[in-house]
């Protein structure tokens, strides 16, 4: 099924494509839990914004920093940034973080 087709993909995939797959993942939990805050649905919120904060922290983590150079230490940033970001919009249910 669809799981099945998902796992396959993610197995035959470069590694650009895969954070291609993450990106998109992230930006679609984002909007999910923008969807969410608006209709004061919490537990939603919660979930979609854990997603987030997961695709997030792995893109964060596989960063090559010694060899990465300036690309990296700027991506690093803006993921703490967006880290920081996400936190706020669950801190005070508000979507202007997102």
């Amino acid at each position: 099924g669809l799981t099945h087709y998902k796992s396959t993909q993610v197995q035959s995939s470069s590694p650009l494509e895969l954070v291609v797959m993450l990106y998109d993942g992230a930006l679609a939990s984002m909007h999910a839990a923008r969807a969410a805050i608006e209709r004061r649905d919490i537990a939603a919120r919660r979930d979609a914004l854990a997603k987030v904060l997961a695709i997030v922290n792995e893109l964060q983590s596989t960063l090559n920093m010694a060899e990465g150079g300036d690309v990296a230490a700027s991506l690093d940033d803006l993921y703490a940034y967006v880290n920081a970001r996400l936190l706020q919009a669950a801190s005070q249910n508000a979507v202007a973080p997102l």
